[in-house]
């Protein structure tokens, strides 16, 4: 609703936010899939992937649900406020043969200060990317549990001084302010 209030300032007489978000996306998937790279989306759809325009997109871009399609449980919900599944991770057959193991975390799970679960999928590098060699990290330091705290607040304190070093927050209020007065451009939507 705010992206379609948004439009009507701006003077679209009747917006449509997922055709124009689609189509952005859909111009630089071209872009890059025609020099050979292998599209990875991953977006909140707000809407399943029955929706006819979101059902389209996927068709004509030869894209595969990477969560439903690599499990064989059903994927679960991902908006915390009811039981539908918003929040996709898409990609091709070559991006789709590269999973070691994908899934969704639980509600209230990970570090998320949002009202939708966070998505993850494990790719083999070798299979992605065509690599012959891996650096291997030893188990123990890379890998943390919720449980573990920590770890757990290590890590949380390096993303926020990362987060505050890298300026994120105003560079988003900067890209926002930019696609609200320009609307789309090639450096606002990368």
């Amino acid at each position: 609703m705010r992206e379609w209030a948004m439009l009507r300032e701006e003077g679209h007489q009747n917006p449509n936010p997922r055709a124009l978000i689609l189509g952005a996306i859909i111009e630089v998937l071209t872009e890059w899939m025609n020099r050979g790279y292998h599209p990875l989306v991953m977006m909140d759809a707000n809407s399943e992937l029955d929706d006819t325009q979101m059902a389209d997109f996927i068709r004509e871009h030869d894209l595969c649900d990477l969560i439903a399609t690599t499990n064989e449980e059903s994927a679960p919900r991902t908006y915390q406020r009811s039981g539908r599944r918003l929040d996709y991770m898409l990609g091709d057959p070559h991006i789709k043969t590269a999973i070691n193991k994908s899934g969704s975390l639980g509600s209230g799970d990970g570090v998320s200060l949002s009202d939708h679960t966070l998505q993850y999928v494990d790719f083999d590098c070798k299979k992605l990317f065509g690599a012959t060699e891996t650096v291997p990290h030893a188990t123990y330091e890379s890998e943390f549990k919720l449980k573990d705290v920590k770890k757990k607040n290590k890590f949380l304190k390096e993303l926020h001084r990362i987060y505050e070093h890298q300026n994120i927050s105003e560079r988003v209020d900067e890209l926002a302010t930019a696609l609200k007065d320009r609307g789309p451009t090639p450096a606002n939507i990368q």
